[in-house]
């Protein structure tokens, strides 16, 4: 993980890219914020071994590519698949969904909040979590 990298946000909810561009404006990361409203262009992007994202967040109920399969894509495809985080952040989830997220080694699964503060809350958790994270290539 490249704590300097970039934060990829994949999302086909284009309110969501809004609401999240704001927040981590608000919250004033150094991290370059890339948004993908799909999984395909979020793998061509990934595949560059030049590229070492920070943090991968991805919505679980998309089209095309669900984010189960893009978990296991990124995983299959990418250099940087072990060391990178990869976290679902989702509208609504079953137990199912959940113990599948674990099963494809995703490191954190989290419900989309209603409220603004409660989406700022968990998204600096998140991020000031894995920033003080040891990692192998520090």
């Amino acid at each position: 993980m490249d704590k300097t990298g970039p934060i990829i946000i994949i999302d086909d909810d284009l309110d969501d890219h809004d609401l999240l561009r704001e927040l981590f404006a608000e919250i004033n990361l150094k991290n370059e914020v890339l948004f993908f409203p799909e999984g395909e262009s979020a793998l061509d992007y990934l595949r560059d071994p030049a590229i070492r994202p920070f943090l991968i967040i991805s919505d679980i109920k998309m089209p095309r590519i669900d984010g189960f399969e893009l978990r296991k894509q990124v995983a299959a495809n990418s250099e940087n698949s072990k060391r990178t985080p990869f976290l679902f952040f989702t509208t609504g989830s079953t137990t199912q969904a959940i113990n599948n997220a674990y099963v494809n080694s995703v490191q954190g699964i989290f419900q989309k909040p209603v409220k603004y503060n409660d989406w700022k809350e968990t998204i600096t958790n998140i991020v000031q979590y894995w920033a003080s994270c040891m990692t192998p290539n520090v």
